[in-house]
């Protein structure tokens, strides 16, 4: 009796060690397995019947839990992505806005520094340099023309001067001349007038 006990439990041992690999095999492949892992396990483990698979309920279930699981893990990874996705597409829209104002503030300040006011009127720093200069070789054509017209002036006045000035020489020359003149004729008149007096 004890060694039909003994074979018994021997029995129960060997049979209790040949379930216990395939159950945490079963259990590894199902568990920790990805989707396509566990289907081939299902697949390859399962039994067959003519052309038909037959796949014991519990592993069917279980494979069922896993996807299930699988897609609900998806689904919250891809509402997660999509509330990212429009996180960062706000966040793209404030900085494109951002953007287009700093780039429109930019094209202000580049205006402004690329252009002077002039008379109460913007105008191209190109522009304005035309018109300096065109007023400044204006000025200074004007200032050529006065300071060549008055030394022109001062040379015909100085010639006039000279002119004048021997004119008057010759004029009192003359008005001498025609004292003496005068003088010797009114001598000899009354030279003439005492001789013809009786």
């Amino acid at each position: 009796m004890n060694s039909t006990r003994n074979i018994l439990l021997l029995l129960v041992f060997i049979l209790f060690s040949a379930v216990s690999p395939a159950q945490t095999k079963e259990s590894t492949a199902l568990d920790s397995g990805t989707i396509k892992q566990q289907f081939d396990y299902i697949i390859n483990e399962s039994n067959s019947y003519k052309e038909y698979k037959v796949i014991e309920k519990p592993k069917l279930q279980k494979l069922k839990a896993n996807v299930s699981d699988s897609l609900k893990q998806v689904q919250q990874q891809l509402v997660e992505t999509k509330d990212r996705v429009k996180s960062q597409n706000e966040e793209v829209a404030a900085l494109q806005a951002d953007l287009d104002e700093t780039n429109n503030n930019l094209t202000e300040v580049v205006n402004q520094r690329d252009s002077i006011e002039f008379f109460g009127k913007q105008m191209d720093k190109a522009t304005y340099k035309t018109i300096m200069w065109s007023i400044i070789g204006g000025l200074l054509a004007l200032l050529l023309f006065f300071i060549f017209s008055f030394w022109r002036s001062n040379a015909v006045t100085k010639e006039t001067k000279e002119a004048l000035q021997r004119t008057q020489e010759e004029f009192d020359g003359y008005k001498k001349r025609t004292l003496t003149k005068e003088q010797q004729i009114m001598r000899r008149l009354q030279d003439e007038i005492n001789k013809n007096l009786p």
